[in-house]
């Protein structure tokens, strides 16, 4: 009878891992068929390595002075963003969904590493990245704003020269955002068609400052930019940052960018930062102007508040505003480190209404995948 029982706890225990192990590899499967659909390929095998994923608190420079770009929200934003791996007993699903895309993520950037190894080159040290935000959106007159973003950042030893590639969603629009401007715009929808892929060039200049130069596809086009970015502390609690961009797409013909911001830290929890932007290309019919400033809150290590007005504007026929948005967000991490949601609600006044009151909210969730 106690043989009975034992041989029946057996087959039911290996009946459980077999069931793990199923869901385990679908999960692996789903990871890998998103990153064909954003153009990688996973051929590597794991390695088997202990790894540590990359969650969202913050963001951090790497070592050539470029901010990761992943996320840009949070109060003292050039801190670690890397954690230790974490498990919870509740929501396994969580933890096997993220490490399986994350393994595949990693398992991709080693592939495409491997394919440009020599004789002299080591394998290893290849590294990715990916942020992936899903909302809802509605506000007065239209319901069906559903968002999607995705940025994927693949690191490549074997290129040298400290390249990486870049792919990601309306390349174009991201690029002109200021660095706590939201994205509403009707072409981040989930019927958009933009794709944007590039390698991208990182030249240290100094410990405040570095070259950013990219050479891509995005809007259905060749496009390639060059960036400056010079970033400067004073007096301990205030930092300014300067950069000037120069951009030519084949179609749209040449452009630039330039944006300054000046950030201001009271505490250790909290920052007022003011930005100013102006953008110009050839196929616009005026250049085009944004100003904002935010003040951020963090209020506890899982959650920040920020609270900011952005205005929108162009300079002809005159130098003047099209747009005023109001907007409070509120940032939770919850269930996880790098799993994270927002509540955003808003006002917009635009200049063709009359400034007529346009409220909404903004509902979103999104992730960071990748091992540090």
């Amino acid at each position: 009878m106690i043989s009975s029982k034992v041989k029946h706890q057996n087959t039911l225990r290996q009946s459980s891992f077999r069931q793990s192990t199923l869901r385990l590899s679908a999960l692996r499967q789903s990871a890998s068929a998103i990153l064909l659909l954003l153009g990688l390929s996973t051929g590597a095998q794991a390695t088997g390595e202990a790894k540590q994923p990359t969650t969202a608190n913050t963001v951090t420079p790497n070592g050539s002075g470029e901010s990761s770009d992943m996320d840009d929200d949070t109060v003292g934003h050039d801190s670690n963003p890397t954690v230790e791996q974490e498990y919870s007993g509740d929501y396994p699903w969580l933890d096997e969904f993220h490490a399986s895309f994350s393994t595949a993520l990693d398992d991709s950037a080693l592939w495409l590493n491997e394919r440009f190894a020599d004789d002299e080159v080591q394998f290893g040290g290849s590294k990715a990245w990916a942020r992936m935000i899903m909302g809802w959106e509605p506000k007065t007159g239209d319901l069906s704003d559903f968002p999607l973003k995705f940025k994927v950042k693949v690191k490549l030893p074997n290129l040298k020269h400290n390249i990486n590639l870049v792919f990601s969603d309306n390349e174009a629009e991201d690029f002109n955002r200021l660095p706590l401007e939201t994205s509403r715009p009707a072409s981040d929808s989930l019927d958009s068609k933009d794709f944007s892929a590039a390698i991208q060039l990182l030249h240290k200049v100094s410990e405040h400052s570095y070259f950013r130069s990219r050479l891509g596809i995005s809007s259905a086009q060749i496009y390639t930019r060059s960036s400056y970015r010079w970033k400067e502390k004073f007096f301990d609690n205030l930092t300014l940052t300067v950069e000037p961009s120069l951009e030519y797409y084949i179609e749209d013909g040449a452009g630039y960018r330039f944006l300054t911001e000046l950030s201001y830290f009271p505490s250790d929890s909290s920052e007022v930062r003011a930005s100013y932007s102006i953008w110009d290309r050839e196929e616009l019919p005026e250049p085009r102007w944004k100003k904002a400033i935010y003040h951020l809150n963090k209020l506890d290590d899982s959650s920040t508040l920020i609270t900011g007005v952005l205005v929108n504007g162009v300079t002809s026929p005159n130098y003047r505003d099209e747009k005023v948005t109001v907007s409070t967000r509120y940032r939770r991490h919850a269930l996880r480190k790098w799993l994270f949601f927002e509540v955003e609600p808003f006002v917009d006044f635009e200049r063709h209404e009359d400034y007529k009151s346009r409220w909404g909210v903004a509902l979103r969730v999104g992730g960071y995948f990748g091992y540090h």
